[in-house]
């Protein structure tokens, strides 16, 4: 699902290279939580602060995590047959262990 602006986000690139210290100071002092950079008129990239930057990284881990967890939890439910053993795998290929 594509991410709503709001129109006082949005930055050409170029101002945003020309004003670079401007953009990182209202980012870390608060007055703005992101910055939208366009760049030919389509949003290029996003600029935050680094604490919501590792906030959204650490819920995609978790995410991430959950849903291994949960192919692992179907997957011990499902299996009926036991597993072989890594030397009978090499021998049913023909493999010297």
């Amino acid at each position: 699902m594509p991410a709503v602006y709001e129109k006082q986000e949005l930055v050409s690139a170029t101002r945003v290279a020309k004003e670079f210290s401007r953009w990182l100071r209202e980012l870390k002092t608060g007055p703005r939580r992101r910055v939208v950079v366009l760049k030919n008129n389509a949003v290029e990239a996003v600029l935050l602060p680094v604490e919501e930057y590792e906030a959204l990284v650490e819920a995609s881990q978790i995410a991430e995590h959950e849903e291994i967890y949960g192919i692992v939890q179907s997957r011990k439910k499902s299996e009926k047959r036991p597993g072989k053993l890594l030397d009978q795998v090499l021998r049913a290929h023909g493999i010297k262990g």
